[in-house]
This record gives C-alpha cells, sequence and structure tokens, in this order.
C-alpha cells in the first residue's frame, strides 16, 4: 500500500503556457515544410512527364556548307502517336543561306492551304490539310533547296507553328519545333551535287469540283470549289471557264485564273463550268461540270438555228408560191422540160 500511495501522489510537470505556443508554431512550421516538399516533389515530377508534343524538324546531309555551295534542307513532323490534319508554320531560314528554290513534290500533305512558298528575309510560310489524319514518326512537309552566302553560322527557326488533331472539332496539339544550327565555312566538306529535278510528266491527279451555297461563302452566292494534288513539281495554278455551250476543243478559250471557292458568274446554273489544274511543269487536267438547270427553249442556240433554218426554208416556199404559182410552177417546169 505504500508503493501504491506514492505511485499515486507522482504529478507530471505542469506545461506552461508558453510552451504549448511555442510546440504549436513548430508543428504548424513543420506542417508548412512538409507540404511544401511534397508539393515540389509532385511539380517536379509532372515536369519530368514526357510531354507528347508534335515535333517539327529540319534534316540536311551535313550542318555545315562552303560559300556558294548549294544544299537541301527537308522539313519533317513527328506526330508523336496522335492523328494529326493540319499543320501551319513559317520556317525561319537567316543569312547566310539564301533560298533557291520551295520544292513540294511527294509531300505528305494531301492539299496545301498555303503551298511553301518564299515570302522574303528567308521566311517560308505553309498551311495544309491531311483528310482522314496521319500518325507517322517522319511525316515529310517539303523541302528547301538553299545556297551558301558569305561565311557564318545561324540557326534554322519555326514561328506561328499550329497543329490541329484529327478529332473532328480541330483540337490544337502541343507542337515544337528541333532547331537546326548551321554554318557556312571555306573549310567544309564537299557536299555531293544535288540530283537533277525530276522532269514532271504527269498531270495534276484527278478532282471533281463541287457548285456549292452556303451563308457563310461568298455572301451565300454559288460557288464551285476545287482542289486537287501533284506528286510531282506540285500544282502551280487553277483557271475556269463558263459557257452555254458544251467544248469540243480549246481554241478561243479565255480561262480565267481562280482560286477555291470561285464565285459563278451564271449564278442560274444553266452554263458549263471547266476547271482546270495547272502543274509547275505544265501539265494539265480539266475537268467538266455539267449544268444544274436546264435553258428555256429561247436560250438554247440550236433552238434557235433550227428555228431559223425552218424560216428562211418556208419564206423561200412562200415567195415561190406567190411569184411562180408555187407547185404547178415546178410541174409546167418539168413538163417543158420533158417536151423539149
Amino acid at each position: 500500500m505504500r508503493y501504491r500511495h506514492q505511485f499515486q501522489r507522482v504529478r507530471l510537470p505542469h506545461r506552461r503556457k508558453e510552451d504549448a505556443d511555442t510546440g504549436s508554431r513548430i508543428w504548424d512550421h513543420g506542417r508548412s515544410f512538409i507540404i511544401a516538399a511534397i508539393t515540389t516533389m509532385g511539380f517536379t515530377a509532372f515536369l519530368a512527364l514526357p510531354v507528347h508534343a508534335a515535333e517539327v524538324w529540319a534534316s540536311a546531309v551535313q550542318q555545315d556548307v562552303r560559300p556558294l555551295r548549294s544544299m537541301e534542307i527537308s522539313f519533317f513532323m513527328d506526330t508523336q502517336g496522335r492523328e494529326i490534319n493540319a499543320v501551319e508554320g513559317t520556317a525561319v531560314i537567316p543569312s547566310p543561306f539564301e533560298i533557291q528554290e520551295v520544292r513540294d513534290g511527294n509531300s505528305d500533305v494531301t492539299f496545301w492551304v498555303e503551298r511553301p512558298a518564299y515570302s522574303g528575309e528567308g521566311n517560308v510560310h505553309f498551311a495544309g490539310v491531311i483528310p482522314g489524319g496521319r500518325t507517322d514518326e517522319a511525316l515529310y512537309l517539303f523541302s528547301a533547296i538553299v545556297r551558301g552566302g558569305e561565311p557564318g553560322s545561324g540557326q534554322i527557326g519555326m514561328t506561328d507553328l499550329r497543329v490541329l488533331l484529327n478529332d473532328g472539332e480541330g483540337t490544337a496539339a502541343p507542337s515544337a519545333f528541333r532547331g537546326f544550327a548551321f554554318s557556312v565555312r571555306d573549310d567544309a566538306p564537299e557536299l555531293p551535287p544535288l540530283p537533277p529535278k525530276a522532269k514532271d510528266l504527269e498531270p495534276p491527279e484527278s478532282f471533281e469540283p463541287l457548285i456549292v451555297q452556303d451563308p457563310a461563302i461568298a455572301d451565300g452566292k454559288k460557288v464551285v470549289v476545287f482542289m486537287t494534288q501533284d506528286k510531282g513539281s506540285g500544282v502551280a495554278h487553277y483557271e475556269v471557264f463558263e459557257t452555254r455551250r458544251e467544248l469540243t476543243y480549246e481554241e478561243d478559250v479565255r480561262w480565267i485564273k481562280a482560286e477555291s471557292p470561285y464565285v459563278l458568274k451564271d449564278q442560274e446554273l444553266k452554263s458549263y463550268v471547266y476547271v482546270k489544274a495547272t502543274d509547275r511543269e505544265g501539265n494539265e487536267r480539266i475537268r467538266r461540270l455539267e449544268p444544274l438547270r436546264e435553258r428555256s427553249i429561247y436560250e438554247n442556240n440550236m433552238n434557235w438555228i433550227i428555228l431559223l433554218v425552218a424560216f428562211c426554208a418556208g419564206f423561200i416556199v412562200f415567195i415561190v408560191r406567190k411569184r411562180y404559182g408555187g407547185v404547178h410552177y415546178f410541174k409546167r417546169n418539168g413538163a417543158e422540160k420533158k417536151r423539149r
């Protein structure tokens, strides 16, 4: 009982209010430190995750070229496993490179909204569509033939790069450009000569023009839309011709250079519409659209010719009958000839 009594009299030291406040502050600081550490580690882990951004890059046989020597720089896109159906951007090729030519033959881009073209100051703007989307690690876009100028160095860049997903909504996909450093120097390895540009003997691919009417296009007027591609030299331009008669040859055809969509002059759709696509080598392909509405008898040239011939024949018969007695005149003359 003595030990129990002594045990009951044992008391823990009383915590002063100041000590309690200090412990609370230590716990608050410790908790804040732990939260900050967890947040930092989570953010770091997030940054370490791979970002599946479509990547456009430039490629060449080598990165160094001698002055006044030419080299081909090709542009590709890695879709990173995502279906891409549109790409747009402006390649920047600074001095000391000089752009000599831009080629898009055999491009994986099906239709060009804006064909790759040199726009001055080393810029090549492009915008293309791939219907149905494509997934590829090396989707070929276009090439630029450049020539080395004065010795120096630089880096090819890309501005205003946009890539759209094939999701039916045109969602913008993350995109990036992999830089390409180059130099022009006298002691650069000698490049093999560029292969001669293959002669393109094939016309642009077959296509079907279509007449549409939409309030959002040309103030609701009827237009003809058209587009094709040429895997050889590329499509150079389109031309349109409207006529009320069917063409059998191209004589005196006054083609009008046009871009799709083209506002039709004949809004009544009673004319034949011819669309011609010409590639950069001069090869042509022509497609024809039939009139969508029949012309009245007064608008048909053939009907007018028939009526004119019938009128002339009737007029001649009328004059003969009035002056010579018609059929009797011919019978009388025939009888006289027989007596002779």
